[in-house]
């Protein structure tokens, strides 16, 4: 198995939890699980490694030693339940070690919401241990996971989404954009839209747009803006990497040509310094998870993370029951918008 929840787990872990998964996948029977040799081919790990789980699991009350015949299961009702599936979520390619915190905000939405739906389910996070295409495909497959939510796939992996699909695997990719199939998205042109015309409708008419949007975002992004400027309102696009933004933005706030208003789009974390001195003095519309633990005073962009959430485990409960599996779908996630 070489699909990891972390990035170290013992080897003798990876054996403990192919065995609970095991138990829980039972019911309430017992059963007589794989030879140690068996397990240790299986699983990629040695003997003495396969004779240390099995050990802990008989010290631990969850498997019971039958002499020669080897070890059955210990049946448990904390464990054993009628519909025990396994979700796997992936986020982006699989390798990130960091995520921001709308992606932090989105993993705890997810899992709340599929927890929510069935005491049979679990979650587990699924790390990409360096495949790509075929290898990820693999590594998925073995993982034994009953279906996947993918958050943001990179464009090279649709195709390994689609894949897993067609082989009967579940998969709801969740993306930055809307323009392939099974896929929720962020309406970052309907959102950009909905911000600028809202600060415009205020009477701000020098506005000025900064960050570092990522593929398509940017043009989305222009494209929303543009679709209700008037032509009366002045916008500036700042959209060069951090150091340069946080240079060109202290230089237009300090010129005569001051911006009566800031939209800040992607990661935001380096203009914090700028944010807070810009207090009361200038609206500044930003993401709600951006500005948490802190005292920020401006247009809150409140993504409806619990309604994204929601879309997808009722998608993928829906195709785990055998009653979905549309060839194509699409809804898009909005947000809403306040003062604080």
């Amino acid at each position: 198995m070489t699909l990891e929840k972390k990035y170290y787990v013992p080897e003798y872990l990876k054996v403990q939890q192919h065995i609970i998964k095991l138990i829980a996948r039972s019911g309430n029977q017992a059963m007589k699980i794989d030879s140690a040799r068996k397990l240790g081919k299986m699983l990629g790990v040695t003997h003495p490694t396969v004779q240390r789980a099995l050990k802990g699991l008989v010290r631990d009350g969850y498997l019971t030693a039958t002499g020669n015949r080897g070890f059955v299961t210990v049946p448990s009702p904390m464990l054993a339940v009628n519909h025990f599936k396994v979700i796997g979520l992936i986020f982006r390619d699989g390798r990130q070690i960091y995520q921001d915190n709308a992606s932090n905000l989105l993993h705890y939405s997810i899992t709340r919401a599929i927890l929510h739906r069935d005491p049979g389910y679990r979650i587990e996070t699924l790390l990409n241990c360096g495949g790509e295409s075929d290898e990820l495909y693999d590594q998925i497959v073995k993982s034994g996971v009953d279906g996947v939510i993918w958050v943001k796939p990179l464009d090279s992996h649709l195709e390994t989404a689609l894949r897993l699909r067609r082989g009967g695997l579940p998969v709801i990719a969740f993306g930055a954009q809307g323009s392939h199939p099974y896929c929720a998205h962020w309406a970052f042109r309907e959102e950009y839209a909905e911000i600028f015309d809202f600060l415009q409708k205020e009477g701000r008419s020098n506005i000025a747009v900064v960050g570092n949007p990522y593929g398509e975002m940017f043009s989305e992004l222009h494209s929303g803006i543009e679709s209700v400027r008037k032509s009366s309102v002045k916008v500036r696009y700042l959209m060069e990497n951090e150091l340069l933004n946080y240079s060109a933005l202290k230089e237009i706030l300090d010129s005569a040509d001051r911006p009566d208003a800031v939209i800040f789009c992607g990661e935001i974390h380096p203009f914090m310094t700028l944010i807070r001195q810009m207090g009361e003095t200038l609206p500044v519309a930003g993401e709600m998870t951006l500005f948490a633990n802190m005292d920020f005073h401006g247009l809150v962009v409140r993504r409806k993370m619990t309604e994204a959430a929601e879309f997808m485990a009722e998608r993928l409960e829906r195709e785990l029951q055998g009653k979905g599996n549309e060839p194509d779908y699409h809804t898009a996630i909005g947000i809403s918008l306040h003062y604080t």
